[in-house]
């Protein structure tokens, strides 16, 4: 660890020398966040506007929330300026994305140095996550005095995991949000609306921004009249006042512009979108065609933080016609800078742009009023993504190569998916869209962000479909292929579907493989077409239909031996071993299933590390294999190491963190150690309420949960989570009839019902192997990963081990 003077910051943004008013905010924030208006605040009503609660520990936290536009940025960061000497650390952090979030939060370790060397793009995903840890851990226990600002949290919900609950120094947390709802797992909380400037203080922040004073007493009320027709919005205000300021003209001028621009004269009462809309329009057709595409370009990308490098990289490209150079760029930056719809930053270690989501709301919508010019900015955006990212599309296979530009400009891709579609009518996507949405489909897959990256992969299909893309291109079977993984993962209720998406994609490879002429076809096209191959077996063995299973992975492994040796095709050969561990374990051939198992965990090693989250799933069968070989309590070590490992890679809210914490549950309830196996359900099903999760995984916990309350007395409660997890059984049961055993026994049916990859103790796996052998029997090398103790507690950074989730109430 280097030394480090202080203090430090991570502020990157210079103080906004234009900041008026505000001050009653700014004191109460400080109060909150000193822990003053405990003594001042009696008030437990969360519809109160001193709402507060209070506890003994842990850090201060204050959130801030008001619509787009109203300024809670720039309050927030007005505070870290006036109140920086009384903090030892400050640390800025964009929390829209989970993307921004975490490579802001990986730069404290980073101010910190806490590693021994900075973090950078070109490190993996585990170093980012390593970074992470260090510098949560630090904020518990420095003693110190530290700020984190999150600002423009999208969702209460995905901050919990990067807050330090229990410390030992004096720590604060600033939030801004627009809704304050969600449960934030602090004890000390305050909430402040942000509500529009008085009338004063809105005209005194118009002539600021003007660079004026007002000419005469007339001009004054005219500032204060067009600042209450934008309801006292900053950000409206600072649009109005950089135009006049850049036109040269004055207040009666922009007036008479506002009153004859488009739907001005047809509004009254309007509300603050409809009025800054209005403005926006003015704003708009006054800058000059480079800089209104400009401003166009960014609108459909992800707002919070557009590195220059984007620009650079397409300068260097020649991939904009407007953008010659750099000077070109840094001076349609100025001009949109100047009049407040972006904002520069080229402080710390990158320069980048950002834009107000309202500016990029009514930029859209100004967009949409020229259909061709809207598609030419949007397919200049989506040129500038492509050109960042890696030159070939990553094959699905866990590697380290590909993240770090999907990592850093992933956001990116999504905010292009999300503002292509509004307004309506949506743009009509190209084909070359749909490459980039596969390509970040398998990235998050491979980071375990299943929702999104299924969202992005349906708009794929849906491009094709709509650009009647023939059957046998490549495309088609990338998307399908990888649909087809993800939706495995969802249980029973999607698992026809999931068998007819690797169908359809091995279909589709079939047709495309077959179109190649002959002698031209190529090591990679062999592995496409194999990898399909062995995705029809990992079908089949969900349903636990484990003989066709081994006989196609059998002919796979025939192929892979043409190519070459295990150490030149790592991945490939390991889907081979994990197939084969399972069907053997089927087979009542334990000792060969654990060997088989093993080899494939090492073999992904080699292929990724041991901590990439497909490893941890490889070790995660290894523990439920483990189990049916006759092994619980080395099973029970296994999980638990996986559990430790997917929390830090994950979070403590992934699908594969709560099917861990199940599991492990399960576990210690066969050993007898009820208690243990209740506070890991009482962490799963807390969790999974924030937590994308489906419906059979939660099913199964519950039914887990109430035997573990039987056994501890409760039946109340365990009637409770038994009545809940029965009736999505019976509905489940009527819906999916065919893939369900018939049987009395309910662990079994829950079984059946989740994915085989969330481990299953019942059916054929179990049938076979009623008689286990000794662990001297076994072999096999489990890796060397297991927590310190198996007694450690189901608590981790993410949420304290006595730190109840406090309810932000939208009522404020």
């Amino acid at each position: 660890m280097t030394m480090v003077n202080f203090p430090v910051s991570t502020v990157g943004m210079d103080r906004n020398d234009t900041f008026t008013g505000r001050d009653d905010d700014i004191r109460r924030v400080h109060e909150l966040l000193t822990g003053a208006e405990k003594e001042t605040v009696g008030s437990n009503n969360p519809s109160d506007a001193n709402y507060f609660v209070g506890g003994k520990t842990g850090p201060m936290c204050c959130v801030l929330h008001g619509v787009a536009g109203m300024g809670k940025t720039q309050i927030a960061l007005e505070y870290t300026y006036r109140h920086q000497s009384e903090y030892d650390a400050m640390f800025w952090l964009e929390a829209e994305h989970d993307w921004t979030l975490t490579s802001t939060y990986a730069q404290i370790a980073d101010q910190l140095g806490l590693l021994e060397a900075k973090t950078s793009e070109d490190d993996g995903d585990e170093r980012q996550k390593l970074a992470i840890r260090k510098a949560l851990e630090w904020l518990q226990t420095t003693e110190r005095k530290w700020l984190l600002v999150f600002d423009n949290t999208e969702d209460i919900n995905d901050i919990n995991k990067y807050l330090p609950l229990e410390i030992v120094g004096q720590g604060s947390i600033l939030i801004t949000m627009q809704k304050p709802t969600g449960s934030l797992a602090v004890k000390d909380l305050g909430i402040i609306p942000v509500n529009p400037l008085t009338r004063d203080d809105a005209a005194k922040l118009m002539l600021k921004y003007m660079q004026a004073e007002p000419s005469d007493e007339m001009e004054d009320e005219i500032a204060r009249d067009l600042s209450n027709t934008v309801d006292g919005l900053p950000l409206a205000i600072a649009i109005v006042g950089g135009c006049i300021s850049k036109l040269g003209g004055n207040l009666r001028d922009f007036v008479g512009k506002l009153k004859t621009s488009s739907g001005a004269s047809t509004t009254k009462a309007v509300g603050p979108v409809k009025n800054l809309e209005t403005v926006f329009n003015v704003a708009i057709t006054v800058l000059s065609d480079n800089a209104r595409t400009m401003i166009g370009i960014l609108a459909f990308l992800n707002g919070d933080h557009i590195p220059e490098e984007i620009f650079i990289t397409a300068i260097e490209k020649r991939s904009l016609d407007f953008l010659d150079n750099k000077a070109d760029f840094l001076k349609l930056s100025h001009e949109l800078d100047q009049r407040q719809l972006i904002r520069w930053n080229e402080s710390g270690t990158e320069a980048y742009l950002a834009t107000h989501r309202t500016v990029q709301w009514n930029v859209l919508l100004y967009l949409s009023r020229d259909p061709a010019q809207r598609w030419k900015v949007f397919q200049q955006a989506l040129r500038l993504v492509r050109d960042v990212l890696p030159a070939k599309s990553p094959f699905i296979v866990p590697s380290s190569d590909t993240w770090p530009r999907f990592q850093k400009y992933g956001a990116h891709i999504l905010s292009l998916r999300a503002h292509c579609l509004w307004p309506d009518p949506p743009i009509e996507l190209p084909v070359n869209f749909a490459q980039v949405l596969s390509d970040m489909g398998t990235y998050m897959w491979h980071a375990g962000e299943l929702p999104e990256g299924q969202e992005a992969l349906e708009t794929a299909v849906n491009i094709m479909d709509k650009n009647e893309l023939e059957d046998s291109h490549p495309l088609r079977a990338n998307a399908y292929e990888m649909l087809g993984i993800m939706s495995s993962f969802e249980g029973v209720s999607e698992r026809k579907h999931s068998m007819d998406l690797r169908y359809k994609a091995l279909e589709a490879r079939k047709l495309s493989y077959d179109s190649i002429p002959l002698g031209k076809v190529t090591r990679d096209d062999e592995i496409k077409r194999w990898t399909v191959e062995s995705d029809v077996a990992y079908g089949s063995v969900q349903q636990e239909d484990f003989e066709p299973a081994a006989e196609i992975m059998e002919r796979c492994f025939k192929k892979y031996q043409e190519w070459g040796p295990e150490d030149d095709y790592p991945y490939q050969y390991s889907q081979y071993y994990q197939i084969l561990g399972v069907c053997r374990m089927a087979a009542g051939k334990p000792a060969e299933s654990i060997e088989a198992i093993t080899h494939c965990v090492d073999l992904l090693i080699k292929s990724s590390d041991i901590m990439h989250p497909m490893t941890q799933l490889m070790r995660f069968i290894t523990g439920y294999l483990t189990w049916h070989a006759g092994e619980p309590q080395k099973a029970l070590e296994i999980m638990i190491s996986v559990l430790e490992a997917r929390r830090k890679m994950v979070g403590g809210f992934s699908h594969f963190t709560l099917e861990s914490y199940s599991t492990c549950a399960r576990l210690l309830a066969d050993n007898g150690d009820y208690e243990k196996a209740r506070i890991y359900l009482d962490r799963c099903l807390e969790r999974r309420k924030r937590a994308a999760w489906n419906e059979e995984g939660v099913a199964r916990a519950q039914y887990r949960y109430a035997y573990i309350l039987d056994k501890l007395g409760d039946k109340s409660e365990a009637e409770k989570q038994r009545a809940s997890a029965m009736r999505t059984q019976d509905r489940i049961l009527r819906d999916c009839p065919d893939y369900l055993p018939i049987t009395d026994d309910d662990e079994a049916v829950f079984d059946q019902m989740v994915s085989i990859w969330a481990g299953r103790f019942t059916g054929k796996l179990k049938q076979a192997n009623l008689n286990f052998p000794s662990e001297s029997d076994l072999g096999g090398n489990e890796p060397d990963l297991k927590p310190d103790a198996l007694d450690l507690e189901p608590e981790d950074s993410d949420l304290g081990s006595d730190t109840e989730a406090v309810e932000i109430s939208a009522k404020t």
